[in-house]
């Protein structure tokens, strides 16, 4: 299912989610740029859905957090909590750990949309190309 909500067209989005096979997430995203031929991916993630219960969602960023710390014997270099900019409400909001990692990045977030914006509460786990970061960061919304 395409998932084309940002408001620059530079990257689309795609989800996979809820196949029968998947064991540890609901979903699996992919980001590639709009038009190129190729699809060279930028960006893979797991997706699990939090639709009714966000707050199981920040023990089990815990339990990632913890689990990435040692698999990269390495700190985050950031965390927190921040407004999400693509609900102009400012009533959603994002809890975000990043590790950089060669030439890239892993993100895990638990997302946390007001009912009005309407997003689907989910927590995600990606690997993305600096690329992809700095567009999500700065651009995307």
């Amino acid at each position: 299912k395409n998932s084309y909500y940002y408001k620059s067209k530079k990257f689309t989005r795609v989800q996979n989610d809820l196949f029968s096979w998947f064991e540890n997430f609901d979903a699996v995203d992919f980001h590639f740029k709009t038009g190129d031929q190729l699809y060279k991916i930028y960006s893979v993630s797991g997706i699990k859905f939090y639709d009714k219960n966000i707050e199981e969602c920040y023990p089990f960023l815990e339990e990632i957090t913890f689990t990435v710390n040692k698999a990269l014997n390495t700190l985050p270099i950031n965390s927190g909590t921040s407004k999400f900019s693509g609900d102009i409400s400012g009533k959603s909001t994002f809890t975000q750990v990043s590790w950089a990692v060669g030439d890239g990045y892993v993100v895990a977030i638990c997302y946390d949309y007001s009912k009005k914006y309407g997003g689907q509460d989910h927590f995600e786990l990606a690997i993305d190309t600096p690329e992809l970061f700095d567009f999500l960061a700065n651009d995307a919304y």
